[in-house]
């Protein structure tokens, strides 16, 4: 691998990807990956086994198969089209769930038909932890808080519950119950052993587990229930001495005389019977490509585990064959000595220095930056950014000057993450605005610009977690106005004294919002959730004649997938937003336009439009604007083809395609009639509703292979108000999602 990377950054075009592999294996990536996927795709079963049923077809993911005690095989699941569930292997091959899963671990299933489950969610905005869940029927409950426990597995008799608990370097194999969730160690690891994948006997008198030891090496150990070793099986590679065998996921047959464990100590992994009278093991089930995760039914008729296919994993059985017993094994090391571990490297005298953002916050990247003036000019410029190693702090900042005009627009950005949560930023952004001047002739004199300086301070409060997340946003902006004019004589001739001050608008605003959308990973949408939020902010000073006035903007937005064919589930959605301001406002809603999202392609260069609150496709933005606005909009999603498919190495692909129809309906008005406004005074005809139909194709594509972003080609029909946008249609092409 050094060798690769050391090409790569050899290269003016380090994407040439695959010459650089063939430099450093021989082989390029392309026929490396095209042998891997023809073996899977022509693999045969094992010679002479015809024993394998297949239960569950290949999927994504689909491990750690369990037997309840009435005989029912049940899985975990992540098929990308949902969620990930505990699963109920049904008579036709497919997922009956029994539960939403955030993650994909064991589950272990109580006498009384509850589950135990181990699953991560997020503590914080940037830590993940593992916890047990308990759960039966639509009743789910956290059993622990941070213990950091995984892997749980019950002793039906007691109900007692063995876990593996993750410390700091380590893991130990601890003892506890539903009732007593913290327990008690059944043995501790250490900085040389680690301990995961516990399993119960049937009579409750001892444990199976898989100890990894330093340098890489893994036994299947069985423990009392005092943490005493008692056996072990650790099979030495039969290929290549030099090879480490990798030993995983022990189960117990009935009678507790044998285990059944998964290792690939012969070349590929394989479930073996190790008998803890003899020692002695052997290999029980053969396959061309992988088996792991095997669990043996209550009456020990039936094996199961996943297999790998072309597909993914599949869950498969196989009856029991008749079980010679085993000849007496080789010792615990299997007759000979454990190659050496590789010394591990610690500093006698560390020497610690105070960490100190400046020396990795510098700036790590540039980018030249061209921008589009409304009046046809241009702006150009430069941008750059960094952040510290831990990120803590990080910053952001463009500069661009008018290439016409002396006029500079930055935008400056600093978060500051310290604290963990909330995290705090301070930005400083203006812009410019420009209107031409014209003489009692109409001759052009010369053009007015309109200078806005924004200086903000925020501070965001995310609650992620993976089933519901919750946020509050909290600013202060001072708002800075300005004027000057080219030339520059041409302002005090104006006799508007207001364009020779500077005026300063303060602002406050408060958010807040939560989602439970989900959003699996062959998706075309969020779904099966609510997302809502409340924004409300107050302008001192920016009313007409200097009042203040208060808006506030409600959004709520709904999806519910449907089981329909597809490569995804089609999705129903809708949304529905609100806003309110004061009749003295001057910041009014604009109704109408297209919303998504912008995608800068080159300097100067962008696709896109601007995300809209209120808007309606097929009607250009603003077609109505007012004080009071609403919308509603329902789209109906269906996915289309799932291309997933590149031109070589090079990192842009197409994802997906999916189609979506749309209905949107919208309008502004006023509560009050204000002689004074543009928009609010009598002479204004009444405006009601306006509202479209039409259709988008989406493109989900990824550029540097794991980026995503979506492409959207739609038209849109006006069908009501405002002449029905003079009965056309529009076409057009847009980045991002709708809502």
């Amino acid at each position: 691998m050094a060798a690769l990377f050391t090409r790569m950054s050899r290269r003016i075009n380090p994407w040439r990807v695959d010459r650089s592999a063939r430099e450093a294996f021989g082989r390029s990536f392309t026929a490396l990956y095209a042998a891997w996927r023809d073996s899977l795709q022509s693999a045969d079963p094992w010679p002479g086994d015809t024993a394998t049923v297949t239960r569950v077809p290949a999927g994504w993911t689909a491990a750690f198969p369990r037997y309840a005690a009435d005989g029912q095989l049940r899985y975990v699941a992540d098929n990308a089209r949902q969620t990930p569930a505990l699963c109920g292997v049904t008579d036709s091959g497919r997922c009956r769930r029994f539960g939403r899963r955030n993650s994909v671990d064991a589950n272990t299933l109580l006498d009384d038909g509850a589950v135990v489950a181990a699953e991560l969610d997020l503590t914080d905005p940037y830590t993940y932890r593992s916890e047990l869940t308990w759960q039966r029927g639509r009743r789910h409950r956290w059993l622990s808080e941070g213990e950091r426990l995984a892997h749980p597995d019950a002793d039906a008799a007691t109900g007692r519950l063995v876990a593996v608990r993750t410390r700091v370097g380590t893991t130990d194999l601890v003892l506890l119950s539903v009732d007593d969730p913290y327990g008690r160690p059944l043995v501790e690891g250490t900085a040389q052993a680690n301990w995961t994948e516990p399993r119960w006997s049937h009579d409750g008198t001892r444990i199976a587990a898989v100890r990894w030891e330093a340098g890489g090496r893994s036994a299947v150990v069985v423990l009392d229930t005092l943490g005493r070793e008692l056996q072990r099986f650790a099979p030495r590679a039969t290929d290549r001495r030099d090879r480490l065998a990798l030993v995983s996921a022990p189960s117990w047959m009935p009678g507790d005389s044998a285990i059944v464990f998964a290792s690939d100590h012969d070349g590929i992994p394989m479930v073996y019977r190790g008998d803890l009278r003899s020692g002695g093991y052997a290999p029980l089930w053969r396959t061309a490509t992988a088996l792991r995760h095997p669990s043996v039914s209550p009456d020990g008729r039936e094996l199961a585990a996943v297999e790998l296919r072309a597909g993914g994993w599949a869950v498969v059985t196989r009856t029991v064959p008749p079980l010679p017993p085993l000849a007496d094994g080789p010792p615990a090391i299997d007759g000979e000595s454990w190659p050496p571990a590789p010394p591990t490297a610690m500093p006698t005298n560390p020497s610690l220095e105070p960490f100190r953002p400046s020396d990795t916050a510098h700036p790590m990247w540039w980018l030249p930056a061209v921008e589009a003036v409304g009046d046809g000019g241009l702006r150009i410029g430069a941008m750059s950014g960094g952040r510290d190693v831990v990120g803590r702090h990080s910053w952001s900042a463009t500069f661009m000057r008018d290439v016409q005009r002396p006029e500079w627009t930055r935008r400056i950005g600093y978060d500051y993450a310290g604290l963990g949560n909330p995290i705090l930023s301070l930005y400083w952004m203006d812009d410019w605005d420009h209107i031409g001047i014209v003489n009692r002739q109409g001759g052009s004199v010369g053009t007015l610009s309109q200078h806005d300086a924004t200086l903000g301070v925020s501070a965001y409060l995310p609650r992620p977690r993976v089933r519901l997340t919750t946020y509050a946003l909290v600013s202060t902006e001072l708002a800075f106005r300005s004027y000057q004019t080219q030339p520059e004589n041409l302002l005090p001739l104006l006799n508007s004294p207001e364009l020779e001050d500077t005026d300063l608008f303060p602002r406050l605003g408060v958010a807040l919002g939560f989602s439970t959308l989900q959003r699996p990973g062959l998706s075309i949408s969020t779904e099966d959730g609510l997302a809502a939020s409340v924004f409300v902010r107050r302008r001192f000073a920016e009313g007409r004649e200097g009042s203040a006035t208060l808006e506030g903007i409600a959004e709520v937005s709904v999806a519910k997938s449907l089981p329909l064919p597809g490569f995804a589930r089609h999705v129903v959605a809708l949304r529905a937003a609100r806003g309110a301001t004061g009749s003295n406002s001057s910041n009014l809603f604009e109704v109408g336009g297209v919303s998504g999202g912008v995608l800068p392609l080159l300097p100067g260069v962008v696709i896109g439009d601007a995300r809209r609150t209120f808007f309606v496709r097929g009607f250009e933005p603003a077609t109505q604007v007012g004080p009071h606005a609403a919308v509603l909009s329902a789209e109906y999603r269906a996915p289309l083809v799932r291309v997933s498919r590149g031109v070589g190495l090079v990192p842009a692909s197409l994802q997906k395609l999916s189609v979506l129809g749309f209905a949107d309906a919208g309008s502004s008005w006023c509560d009050v009639v204000v002689e004074t406004s543009t928009f609010c005074s009598s002479s204004r005809a009444p405006r009601g509703w306006i509202g479209s139909l039409g259709g988008e194709l989406a493109f989900d594509t990824a550029l540097q292979y794991d980026v995503l972003y979506r492409l959207r080609l739609g038209l849109a029909k006006p069908v009501r108000g405002e002449a029905a946008a003079a009965r056309g249609a529009t076409v057009y092409f847009t980045f991002g999602s709708t809502f």
